[in-house]
């Protein structure tokens, strides 16, 4: 509250409970005691891998030992705070949350990016059209799927190159092809 952090706080204290507000309340960030008197704190960290792995999860703590903490933040625990140390609780609190969106963030985007490119690759094989793109950063070309198909290659036996792109080229208009590109 005094770091001025909007919140809606549901507290559990059993498994059955945890499981049902990771579904139902669907939590923005998960705080929680490590040692509880009737559920697990490490437990509660592992089912939310399983329902809600996206979700930031800080464990508030007076006795995390440092090798649970090594092990618990390799397998994706966002971050944990003493007890004696609760003035940095806002700081990670708004970090993790920050991170998580600029993650859903990421994950839409790309989401997004597949769905154009799955829209790029139906158009070209409805309308039997290819592409194909240079970086001239490295001199390595690229072709859709669909050119291949075009120019009669297999894509795991002839790699894309300029070459090849006018060993099927008329020769007719290969001048006028090479003057294009």
């Amino acid at each position: 509250k005094r770091s001025g952090i909007p919140h809606l706080a549901e507290i559990v204290n059993t498994e059955q409970t945890f499981k049902k507000a990771l579904v139902e309340f669907a939590p923005d960030i998960i705080l929680s005691d490590y040692s509880l008197p009737t559920f697990n704190g490490t437990a509660a960290f592992y089912i939310r891998q399983k329902l809600a792995p996206a979700t930031p999860f800080i464990f508030v703590s007076g006795n995390l030992e440092q090798e649970n903490s090594i092990e618990l933040i390799k397998n994706g625990l966002t971050d944990y705070v003493m007890k004696d140390k609760l003035s940095s609780l806002a700081f990670k609190v708004q970090r993790a949350l920050r991170e998580s969106r600029e993650q859903a963030n990421r994950m839409s985007e790309e989401s997004y990016m597949r769905r154009n490119e799955a829209r790029l690759k139906e158009a070209q094989r409805i309308a039997a059209l290819g592409s194909w793109e240079r970086d001239f950063s490295t001199g390595k070309y690229l072709w859709s799927e669909q050119l291949y198909l075009l120019l009669g290659f297999n894509p795991e036996q002839t790699g894309p190159s300029l070459e090849n792109y006018f060993s099927v080229i008329h020769p007719e208009d290969a001048d006028m092809v090479k003057n294009l590109i």
